[in-house]
């Protein structure tokens, strides 16, 4: 019997445009649950495993060599705000259970540098940390983004190279600091014109950075100059703020949740289709740009728009659709890179799973 999730919906999708195939069977997604679990889910939506983290969990980050998963929990720990009062659950991927617990405060967000071996974790006090992943233990001085003023750090992105990091901060007026690894010291700034970002999202190349914010728009910065240089309007085609955003590993095809899942054509900088799951909460997409996963919460297949719970998976290529219930709310999911042999497989079980599923 299937195990389901929550009163949000899980969608898969297979990615086109350069990628074809089906989804993986074996391609896993890390989904949490809100009853404090994280939920691994294989390319057919079937749960494999449940891991327990804790009650308010909402980011979670696989790291580059797909390993470990780590998940921040704000209040983990104690009182929202306090010391230490963020933990940091750290599960091994291979055997799926969690091997550490960090203690931090106001932990927002984390991203890896490409061989693993630092992670650099966001504060709500403005405060970026560096971690040791060997140990899971704090290095060097913490970075302050804004000693004079302060400020927030939530969102971070990181360079392919990983020489820069990107932390977003929603309180000040340079509303993007750069971060060099080398020193970890903040060596730039980006001013979006006083507005409240919300997401970003790093193309694969480095040279353009996605910035969603409160005004229902996209930004699009050059980082060879740290400048605006175009802006992408979201918020009329769907009145819902475009709160999360990722780009396909190609870097043609950027993201963007609104209502629905807004596809933005990067050579262009303009909407260029509309995906139809509703009210989606978050989306992480496979390193070979084969599949997305997204949480949502509504099935807009419908005409009376019928609210979840629903889990299904999306696929263009053969416009099918499989759905099953769910159960506690669903949010943040990350999903896990393959060996290159094992992607011949899980298409091979994929195609008979879903194939055994189609209705006669």
């Amino acid at each position: 019997m299937r195990k389901v999730l929550g009163h949000l919906v899980l969608v898969m999708f297979v990615l086109h445009g350069g990628f074809a195939m089906p989804a993986f069977a074996d391609a896993f997604a890390y989904v949490l649950v809100g009853d404090g679990t994280v939920s691994v889910i294989d390319a057919t939506l079937t749960v494999r495993s449940t891991i327990k983290v804790g009650a308010g969990a909402d980011s979670i980050t696989v790291t580059p060599d797909g390993t470990r998963a780590y998940v921040i929990n704000p209040c983990g720990a104690g009182p929202c705000g306090g010391p230490n009062s963020s933990t940091i659950t750290v599960i091994d991927t291979t055997t799926r259970t969690v091997i550490d617990t960090i203690k931090m405060r106001q932990a927002v967000d984390i991203a890896f540098t490409p061989d693993g071996t630092r992670a650099y974790v966001t504060s709500y006090n403005g405060i970026v940390s560096v971690l040791d992943t060997s140990t899971n233990t704090i290095i060097g001085s913490p970075i302050a983004l804004d000693p004079v003023n302060g400020g927030a750090a939530t969102k971070i992105a990181m360079s392919r190279d990983g020489a820069r990091a990107y932390v977003m901060d929603p309180s000040d007026e340079a509303d993007i600091w750069i971060i060099s690894t080398s020193t970890n010291t903040v060596t730039g700034e980006v001013y979006l014109g006083n507005l409240i970002p919300l997401d970003m999202a790093l193309a694969p190349d480095g040279t353009r950075l996605y910035v969603s914010d409160v005004t229902s728009y996209v930004s699009v910065i050059d980082t060879t100059i740290n400048q605006v240089v175009d802006r992408i309007q979201v918020g009329e085609l769907q009145r819902t703020l475009p709160e999360h955003v990722a780009i396909r590993p190609d870097g043609k095809r950027l993201y963007v949740l609104t209502s629905v899942v807004l596809v933005i054509d990067t050579t262009k900088n303009a909407v260029v289709d509309a995906i139809p799951i509703g009210h989606p909460y978050a989306i992480a997409i496979t390193p070979d740009g084969q599949t997305a996963y997204v949480t949502a919460s509504t099935d807009t297949r419908t005409c009376s728009m019928q609210p979840g719970p629903f889990l299904f998976t999306f696929d263009p290529f053969g416009d099918r659709i499989d759905s099953v219930p769910v159960r506690t709310a669903a949010g943040a999911v990350a999903v896990k890179p393959l060996p290159p042999r094992s992607f011949a497989r899980a298409r091979a079980n994929a195609r008979r799973i879903r194939g055994a599923r189609r209705p006669n």
